[in-house]
């Protein structure tokens, strides 16, 4: 637990991040288009080719590919159903439990269907109303599209050598898959729900957490959950109050560069790191509104990741019992 491998720590993977970034930003700002958006689809469309072992520059550009199209097919799906609805909720239940399939594909195909779920769950708090659907798919699209010219100009330096591939990549009967998929499913559910019901500025909070965290080990969900409410913490805290105290644009250019290039930089020194450095971003941008919504949102933020993380342990808990007692 808290192991980091400073010799690992890439700089070169986080500043191309950093500059992408900055300059997507900059350009759907100027096209009326979430930038926040452009950024998070980068992000998850960098996860499956800096993690995913032995995978050729074709199967790289495919993949992006298949990306940038499963983007704006999951927004046209969330559309179709009310917000947290029943159908909503089946529906998110649906598409967790056909990516966590995907496990039994490899790690690259899971970490595309991964990243498929996570911005599906998200989707509420980019879309508003039907008339975004544009906006955000451009973004969307952009970010993707970013990763997609980098790639095709210099191919990645991806992770250094020797790094452990994650949990992911585990080997898992396909029984085995299943059973952990429905779990993820159930729990994802639960946390949207329970976000729902308890949360007023954010209520996939819970379920985000949830997502991060859950792996099939159970040693290495609790030790994961410790290290991510520990570091987030600090990232929580010391974002928000950065954020209040200096809310001129100046500064936050400046930490969006500085936590893009760390929070890619950090990838394979710890991953928690990374966890916190998205956090620390979106902590200072809501200390920077200045607000009594601010603050709650930052309240809301830290008890979710604790409701987050127990739902993991209790769902990885239930598998492990599972499995030990199957043959008696």
């Amino acid at each position: 637990m808290f192991h980091f491998d400073w010799q690992r720590f890439n700089w070169q993977l986080g500043a191309i991040f950093a500059i992408g970034v900055v300059t997507v930003s900059l350009l759907l700002t100027a096209l009326g288009a979430p930038a926040m958006v452009a950024g998070f689809s980068a992000l998850l469309a960098w996860l499956p080719i800096v993690m995913a072992d032995g995978v050729s520059l074709k199967q790289r550009l495919w993949g992006l590919l298949l990306f940038a199209a499963l983007g704006p097919l999951l927004l046209w799906l969330y559309i179709q159903f009310d917000p947290f609805s029943l159908a909503h909720y089946a529906a998110i239940a649906l598409v967790t439990l056909l990516g966590y399939l995907c496990l039994c594909f490899g790690t690259h195909l899971f970490l595309l269907a991964w990243g498929g779920v996570y911005w599906f769950l998200l989707l509420p708090l980019f879309v508003e109303s039907p008339q975004d659907t544009w906006a955000v798919s451009l973004a969307y699209i952009a970010g993707v599209s970013l990763v997609l010219l980098i790639n095709l100009v210099k191919p990645l330096l991806s992770r250094p050598a020797d790094t452990p591939v994650p949990s992911a990549n585990e080997s898992l009967p396909i029984g085995q898959v299943f059973l952990f998929a429905c779990l993820v499913a159930l729990s994802i559910v639960i946390g949207l729900w329970l976000g729902k019901s308890w949360l007023t500025v954010d209520p996939t909070l819970v379920a985000n957490a949830t997502l991060n965290m859950i792996s099939p080990s159970l040693r290495q969900t609790w030790q994961g959950g410790v290290e991510r409410l520990i570091l987030g913490l600090v990232a929580i805290v010391s974002g928000f109050y950065l954020g209040w105290w200096f809310p001129q644009v100046e500064v936050a250019w400046l930490v969006t560069v500085i936590s893009a290039f760390l929070a890619l930089g950090c990838l394979f020194v710890n991953i928690n790191l990374t966890v916190a450095m998205v956090f620390f971003l979106l902590s200072y941008t809501w200390g920077s509104l200045g607000t009594e919504a601010a603050h709650r949102i930052a309240n809301e933020k830290l008890l979710a990741e604790l409701l987050g993380v127990a739902i993991a342990l209790v769902a990885i808990g239930t598998l492990a019992w599972y499995q030990r007692n199957r043959g008696k």
